[in-house]
């Protein structure tokens, strides 16, 4: 009992500095000047994505194509959760990445599936995510399944019918027992210790020698660690992978947006990693 309500008044404390942080953020993008931070936030992305030997702004302009045809609007990282990982996943399509094995762990709503069924056709994309029941448990997208169209119905629109998508209803833990490969990994599960750490270790298992692992939310500085959502637990796998010479490793900003920049310990990243040969 006492447990449950540390928990509690922990999270309310939790969403109200970041209701506090969003509104200051968002004040401080508006003062003068603002527009010369934004613009070296977009020259800084497209750096990261050439460093990659990808092009940014020929992205934008596929991916704004996509999101038209089946959201019915432009990309912006500001909606929902969309994020700068489907530019990235827009560039490795257009440079000719042909991943025959996908695997996501996160479903969510299904809009990332979506489009990495559009952009890789040719692949067999397996996705998971954990049940309604566990979510419930966890206290995990509560505001998802308590809005006028949960995220079932919207992961059913989205995914229900395309032909190259499996949903397995699945903790990820389960991924221990499994020895399959591909070719492309998308990492959007849990975030905290220690479910990230054994998933990012189960993905490079798991990885294909030629493959690429996308991690979603790397912080490099944190207020708080939360299991669900605020950890170092990515970035410090990375960097241990990264030094015992298993894997090379690079990030893009997961948000171009100067309000999701102010703040160091909100500023997130996407890691993409690959093993050495």
């Amino acid at each position: 009992m006492k447990q449950a309500l540390h928990i509690n008044v922990s999270r309310i404390r939790l969403k109200f500095w970041l209701a506090l942080s969003t509104r200051l953020a968002r004040l401080i993008s508006n003062f003068p000047g603002s527009s010369n931070k934004q613009m070296q936030l977009n020259i800084k992305q497209a750096e990261f994505f050439e460093e990659l030997g990808l092009n940014y702004l020929q992205a934008r302009d596929e991916l704004n194509s996509l999101c038209q045809i089946h959201f019915r609007t432009n990309y912006n990282s500001a909606n929902g959760m969309w994020s700068d990982h489907l530019l990235y996943f827009t560039a490795l399509s257009a440079s000719g990445f042909k991943p025959r094995k996908i695997l996501e762990i996160g479903t969510f709503k299904g809009e990332t599936t979506k489009i990495l069924s559009e952009l890789f056709p040719e692949s067999s994309i397996r996705t998971l995510d954990i049940s309604k029941k566990e979510m419930l448990n966890k206290g995990i997208y509560l505001y998802a399944l308590n809005s006028n169209m949960d995220l079932f119905e919207h992961r059913k629109r989205n995914i229900g019918n395309v032909s190259n998508i499996d949903f397995n209803e699945l903790n990820s833990l389960f991924l221990t027992l499994e020895t399959g490969e591909y070719d492309l990994i998308w990492l959007d599960g849990a975030h905290g210790y220690p479910i990230a750490s054994i998933d990012f270790a189960n993905c490079i298992r798991m990885l294909s020698r030629q493959g690429k692992l996308v991690c979603d939310d790397v912080y490099l500085n944190i207020w708080k660690e939360d299991p669900n959502y605020f950890s170092k637990a990515i970035i410090d796998s990375l960097r241990a992978f990264s030094q015992a010479e298993i894997i090379d490793y690079r990030m893009i900003l997961k948000r171009t947006d100067l309000q999701n920049n102010i703040w160091k310990n909100q500023t997130k990243y996407v890691a993409i990693a690959q093993k050495k040969l």
